[in-house]
């Protein structure tokens, strides 16, 4: 058994390998390798800097980095650990990372995030012995919307809305590097009230309702959410951080359903 990075693995592997590690966990895991493929490019996963445990040539665990920058800080965020069952118990996360945080050093990453299901108690005592540090809770929202057309969408590109003022308040995923690899697959769109006066925008994947950013000029959520509701009428907003009560008040008045809530974890790197 041996620790060396993911550079060489397949992408079928890595896949195999997160579905057998995955098979009983909280949320179901999509098997498409084409998703897995954009998600990775999406997450500006690097692969010579993501750790596999490998056995007689078989991936038995993974760790998946992204690299970019959060708040300015040069970032590896974990876009994904998995161990098979067979292989559990036997520290291998804390190994990967011992393995590999030097690589990161090297590069100049200065820090190391992810996020993690607050109930996967297993999970977070790991990545605390590593040396993460628990962070602010994450709450996932589904729900219906019904638009009453009372406000227009009005398309832009990714690039005309102020993004990246706010990306502090979303996830890896979800901050403007992602969302412009990922553009393709988005609408973004600015909300107008009445005598057309801007309430906000949205960023959103139609084909799925899956909301990538929401901001509201007024506070007037109704206004937004009746712009989302041209766009989608089932939606789902994932990793608000709990100190966005408004947003968050809003979606309990209105019946949406709290799925599941994710903790942000961060480990600084020394040199």
């Amino acid at each position: 058994m041996n620790i060396s990075s993911l550079q060489a693995a397949s992408i079928q592997d890595i896949v195999s390998c997160l579905l057998e590690a995955f098979k009983d966990y909280f949320v179901p895991m999509p098997s498409d390798i084409d998703y897995w493929e954009a998600r990775y490019r999406h997450a500006r996963v690097n692969y010579e800097q993501s750790w596999g445990v490998f056995e007689d040539g078989s991936l038995k665990g993974f760790v998946v980095n992204g690299l970019g920058e959060s708040l300015g800080i040069p970032t590896a965020f974990n876009t994904g650990t998995g161990i098979v069952e067979t292989h559990r118990g036997r520290q291998l996360v804390d190994r990967m990372y011992a393995a590999g945080i030097p690589g990161l050093i090297e590069q100049g990453i200065r820090q190391c995030k992810l996020e993690v299901i607050d109930q996967n108690k297993r999970a977070i005592r790991v990545y605390e012995r590593i040396g993460f540090q628990l962070g602010q809770q994450l709450k996932c929202y589904k729900g219906e919307v019904i638009s009453k057309r009372k406000t227009k969408c009005l398309d832009r590109t990714i690039e005309q809305l102020p993004t990246t003022q706010f990306d502090p308040t979303y996830s890896w995923d979800h901050q403007t590097p992602a969302l412009l690899l990922a553009k393709d697959v988005y609408r973004a769109v600015e909300v107008l009230g009445p005598a057309d006066t801007l309430e906000g925008y949205i960023i959103i994947n139609p084909r799925n309702g899956n909301i990538a950013q929401l901001e509201t000029n007024t506070g007037n959520w109704e206004a937004i959410f009746d712009g989302i509701g041209q766009l989608a009428n089932e939606v789902r907003i994932i990793n608000i951080p709990e100190k966005r009560t408004e947003l968050i008040s809003y979606l309990t008045h209105q019946g949406f359903n709290n799925t599941i809530n994710q903790y942000d974890m961060h480990m600084p790197l020394q040199d």
